[in-house]
């Protein structure tokens, strides 16, 4: 397995380089949905989100194939409706007002535990916050000892 690559979302030459195989890995995976593509994730990056601090990370095969991408924001969250006081977290990005239910990461199965590796090294004991993630799914790839704090029904029917 290859190490993962880093690829800022404010690096439009690079981004415009990982789209294709974006889509195809998208195609690949069982379940998925538009809100996990590049269509949707970078249109909500930079209008619903304001564009904030985001990253895609990427795992290729040896063959060079995408296996993986976890796409991360940094946010301010609010600790509760009626404090003006906001944590600052990584959240799935395309994830949040306005977005679907269905914005989780596109994982390979093999990739999963390289994945949550990178997860526990790349948050260092910062929230984490997995919003719009499709319930009806496998638990996405967590670092170890992550914890659910809330879970929504899904609307898919």
């Amino acid at each position: 397995m290859t190490a993962p690559a880093l690829v800022e979302l404010d690096a439009p030459a690079a981004v415009g380089d990982l789209t294709d195989d974006w889509l195809g890995l998208a195609t690949r995976l069982d379940e998925t949905s538009y809100f996990q593509t590049p269509d949707w994730v970078l249109s909500w990056w930079e209008t619903l989100a304001g564009r904030p601090p985001t990253r895609a990370v990427t795992w290729r095969a040896p063959t060079g194939r995408l296996e993986a991408l976890v796409v991360l924001s940094r946010a301010r969250e609010p600790l509760h409706g009626r404090l003006p006081m906001r944590l600052p977290v990584y959240v799935n990005a395309g994830s949040g007002a306005g977005a679907a239910d269905h914005c989780g990461w596109l994982v390979a199965p093999a990739w999963r535990d390289a994945v949550a590796a990178w997860l526990a090294e790349a948050i260092a004991g910062h929230v984490l916050l997995l919003r719009n993630a499709d319930a009806c799914r496998e638990q996405p790839p967590l670092p170890a000892g992550a914890l659910l704090a809330a879970r929504s029904a899904s609307r898919r029917a």
